[in-house]
C-alpha cells in the first residue's frame, strides 16, 4: 500500500502546485486557470483514477475547501483516503488500519497556505495549451524531483460551466495516471467535520 501512497502524495502535490504555482505565461486559458481556482471556495466530485503503468482502476469521491482542506476518499478496490485537516496530512489504509503521515514539507506546506494564485515568476513551464470542443486543456512541466527531470502535469476543463474535469500527470519515473471527475458541484457548503481526523498516535508511520 506504500507504492499507492506515494501515488496519491504526488497527485496531491502536483494538484496543489499547480493551483498556488506563479508561471510566467500571458496564455490566456492560463490566465482562466488562474481565475478559476482563485474564485474557487469548494469543489466535490466523483472520481475514477487509472495508472495505465500499473493497471490499477481507482474510484472515489474528491473534495477540498480552500485553501487549506481536502479529502481524496478511495472507495474501490480498496477503501483508503488521503485528507489534510487544514494543519497535518495523512494517508489512511482504512482496511489495514495503517496510516501514514505525509510530510508538508515536501513541497505541500507552502501551498496549502496559498490563498491567491499568480502565474509568473515561477519554476513551472507551460508546455501547450489547447481548445477542445466543450473546453480547454494546459500541460505543465513541472520542476526537477530528486534531480530527475520534472513530470508532466495536464488540466482539462470543461465549459458552460467551466468546471475542473480531467487531470493527466507523468511522474519523472515515466509512470502515466489520469483521474476524471464526473457529477462535479462548486461553491456550494461541504459536510461539517468532513476533513477531520485524529489518527491513533501509536500507529502513524511517517512518510517521506
Amino acid at each position: 500500500m506504500q507504492f499507492i501512497a506515494k501515488i496519491i502524495f504526488f497527485w496531491v502535490c502536483a494538484i496543489f502546485f499547480i493551483a498556488s504555482a506563479k508561471a510566467e505565461t500571458t496564455d490566456p486559458m492560463v490566465q482562466r486557470v488562474e481565475n478559476y481556482f482563485n474564485n474557487l471556495s469548494t469543489y466535490q466530485a466523483y472520481f475514477r483514477q487509472v495508472n495505465e503503468t500499473q493497471g490499477l482502476v481507482q474510484e472515489g469521491n474528491f473534495y477540498l475547501k480552500r485553501p487549506r482542506q481536502f479529502l481524496w476518499q478511495y472507495q474501490a478496490p480498496h477503501k483508503q483516503k488521503v485528507v489534510s485537516t487544514g494543519s497535518r496530512m495523512f494517508y489512511v489504509d482504512e482496511e489495514s488500519q495503517q496510516v501514514t503521515q505525509l510530510p508538508l514539507n515536501s513541497g505541500l506546506a507552502a501551498v496549502l497556505t496559498q490563498k491567491k494564485m499568480a502565474f509568473k515568476e515561477s519554476k513551472l513551464q507551460l508546455l501547450q495549451s489547447e481548445k477542445s470542443t466543450n473546453g480547454f486543456g494546459v500541460t505543465f512541466q513541472l520542476p526537477e524531483e530528486d534531480g530527475l527531470q520534472g513530470g508532466t502535469m495536464t488540466l482539462r476543463f470543461q465549459e458552460n460551466p467551466l468546471q475542473l474535469a480531467q487531470m493527466v500527470t507523468t511522474t519523472p519515473l515515466g509512470q502515466k495516471t489520469l483521474i476524471d471527475f464526473y457529477d462535479v458541484v462548486q461553491g456550494q457548503p461541504l459536510t461539517a467535520g468532513l476533513f477531520d481526523y485524529t489518527p491513533p498516535q501509536e500507529e502513524i508511520i511517517f512518510g517521506n
